[in-house]
């Protein structure tokens, strides 16, 4: 049978080299070639493959009115699972000419037909023929783009489900007609724990700080955006009676969400103007606040439980220091800012100063948290006197800080100041 279909499509290509009007009248004359050209894809034959590829390339470049139909046909499908073996150039000629040219319910909410295929991150990089080529068929593994022979191979066993049971009926009906399903996802489990924002992987950015992101500003963009989304997140696993480990994957993904956005400050300031304009404060104080409730009952907890909230409530305030300093690192705040604004106008005195009096001053988990709130205010009241007197004017504040200076782990020379 695969010799026939050799020589079937060995005839059909000098046919269309010979006398190239046949591509459009064959296309007229019988609607059912293009499914059946496609169809061919489904075949374990590396070389019938290939011949089917040129051949159905050149009947859509003479037919563009077939392109948008291709989505129906399985082309994608077919295509995807062939992956595992690479992707030649004519392959990826046909995806990129073809795959955001879909009509629904086949395009997608991104308008590509392969975002139920790849992951976005690796759909993002594919921008034409060329790239297509290289990324489909080679391995990547950095910030921008994971893709290697795992995650083909994922591939190529997710769509199994549907080629295997379509090539035995098609074995048994050679004139079936397949339709495709449009509801399949692939999932990737060697990624499914790898956040993604803004199409970056967030460990992998902060794992290698050298990485050149391609739009970090767009990145910055989308986690502050998170940020938000995480509070309610990180609001729903406390309420919600779900498993630990669940909480716990929420509160990672938090410390993500905040540790990212503290590396492109630090790294990337100048390259991320959305970090200039902090629109996320709201959300990131109600993570920090979130992270101290409780704090009376942390007996009940599991120490690791403990460990993860004090190091997701370190790290919120010390992004709150980053985004209201300058631009250099060692900027002192700048009250004219607008980022300093932003946070006057989501209560941001109020909630620090809450959270602070919230610590345990027992524990000396708390004492770097503190000293970084307590540096915050310090140089704010500096430059707005009102600032500190609200924060001192708050119940308990002089008896904590007294209870502070106490600590022979806390660093008395801030809460000095900010006493004074």
């Amino acid at each position: 049978e695969e010799q026939v279909a050799m020589k079937a499509l060995n005839m059909l290509k000098l046919i269309f080299a010979t006398i190239p009007e046949s591509r459009r009248m064959l296309a007229r004359r019988h609607p059912s070639m293009l499914r059946h050209l496609v169809q061919i894809l489904v075949l374990r034959n590396d070389n019938i493959i290939s011949e089917a590829t040129i051949i159905l390339k050149q009947l859509l470049e003479a037919n563009k009115h077939l392109i948008p139909l291709l989505g129906q046909t399985g082309f994608f499908l077919f295509v995807m699972h062939n992956l595992v073996s690479g992707c030649s150039y004519a392959t990826a000629s046909l995806l990129n000419a073809s795959h955001r040219h879909q009509t629904q319910p086949y395009s997608g909410s991104s308008f590509s037909a392969l975002e139920r295929f790849l992951p976005s991150p690796v759909l993002r990089q594919c921008k034409d023929a060329k790239s297509m080529h290289k990324i489909l068929g080679g391995d990547h593994c950095s910030p921008n783009i994971v893709w290697t022979s795992t995650q083909r191979s994922e591939l190529h066993r997710s769509l199994a489900l549907v080629i295997n049971p379509l090539r035995k009926a098609l074995s048994k009906n050679p004139r079936l007609i397949f339709e495709a399903d449009t509801t399949f996802d692939v999932q990737y489990p060697s990624i499914s724990r790898e956040l993604c924002v803004g199409d970056v992987y967030l460990n992998l950015m902060i794992q290698e700080p050298e990485h050149v992101l391609q739009d970090p500003d767009y990145v910055a963009a989308k986690l502050m955006g998170e940020t938000s989304q995480s509070a309610l997140k990180l609001r729903a696993a406390k309420k919600g009676s779900i498993s630990e480990k669940v909480r716990e994957e929420v509160r990672r993904h938090c410390l993500l969400i905040i540790k990212s956005q503290t590396h492109l400050r630090r790294k990337l300031f100048a390259e991320c103007p959305s970090l200039g304009r902090y629109n996320a404060f709201t959300g990131l104080l109600s993570i920090m606040m979130q992270a101290g409730e409780n704090g009376d009952s942390s007996s009940l907890k599991t120490n690791s439980e403990v460990q993860q909230e004090f190091e997701l409530a370190h790290h919120a305030v010390m992004l709150v220091s980053h985004v209201l300093r300058g631009k250099e690192e060692g900027q002192k705040l700048a009250l004219a800012s607008e980022n300093v604004q932003l946070f006057f106008a989501a209560e941001g005195i109020k909630k620090l100063t809450k959270f602070l009096l919230s610590l345990n001053v027992h524990t000396p988990n708390s004492a770097p948290i503190a000293c970084c709130i307590l540096s915050i205010l310090q140089e704010l009241s500096g430059q707005k006197e009102e600032i500190v007197n609200h924060a001192a004017a708050s119940p308990n504040f002089l008896g904590w800080m007294i209870n502070l200076l106490n600590q022979a782990y806390s660093l008395p020379a801030t809460a000095i100041s900010v006493l004074r």
